[in-house]
């Protein structure tokens, strides 16, 4: 009979220790990682004809907003081709011209000769960028993009697109004073959109509308 009973407390203490070594946690719906913030090479590749004062001034104010270092500029031009190494010359005078007048102070502008005439008639423009991003798998607020299907609803994580949103903000801090060329005007009235928020005014009621007179 006390052996039954000893057999009975083991079976019942093992029973517990398997249960207790079970993971019955759930993954947790709020967004608890860091931002992450990395260096990275911004490369762009232009073809010469496209690169007008218009396309040099966007790639200056993204230099200016989170660009760090040298910007360099190669170009390249056709080897054993003493014309082509004078146009190059040309092309380099301008564009170190065109972009100090921009205020991009760090600038180191090159000509290359090339056997390959993959890029003979482009302008490659590359410096070190700060940027900042959410965490792997740290998807947009669902609808973002568009349409989406229930199951990613489910899968979204509470705070990734805060999170997202202030990447944003960390690496183009100079957005947060408004965008180049923006009126005060403007400024003002999109910031008073949120006055009747942060004033704390209650909403009044909607009157209640009849959408058809069927059912009396």
């Amino acid at each position: 009979m006390r052996m039954n009973k000893f057999t009975s407390c083991l079976s019942a203490m093992a029973l517990c220790l398997t249960v207790a070594a079970c993971d019955v946690s759930v993954p947790s719906q709020l967004e608890t990682r860091k931002i992450q913030i990395h260096e990275k090479l911004e490369t762009i590749v232009v073809h010469k004809t496209q690169l007008t004062e218009g396309r040099m001034s966007v790639i200056a104010d993204d230099y200016h907003k989170a660009g760090q270092g040298t910007m360099r500029l190669l170009i390249p031009y056709a080897e054993k081709s003493a014309a082509a190494e004078q146009q190059a010359g040309k092309d380099k005078r301008h564009y170190r011209n065109a972009f100090h007048s921009l205020k991009i102070k760090d600038l180191d502008v090159q000509t290359v000769a090339m056997n390959d005439m993959t890029h003979i008639n482009d302008v490659i423009i590359s410096y070190q960028r700060l940027s900042a991003s959410t965490p792997k798998g740290c998807s947009r607020l669902p609808g973002h993009d568009g349409a989406v299907k229930k199951e990613t609803v489910h899968k979204y994580t509470i705070g990734c697109e805060t999170n997202a949103q202030i990447s944003n903000m960390i690496a183009h801090p100079s957005d947060l004073i408004g965008h180049k060329g923006t009126e005060k005007g403007g400024s003002h009235r999109l910031g008073t959109v949120v006055q009747p928020y942060e004033s704390g005014t209650q909403n009044q009621p909607l009157d209640s509308i009849q959408a058809s007179d069927i059912g009396g």
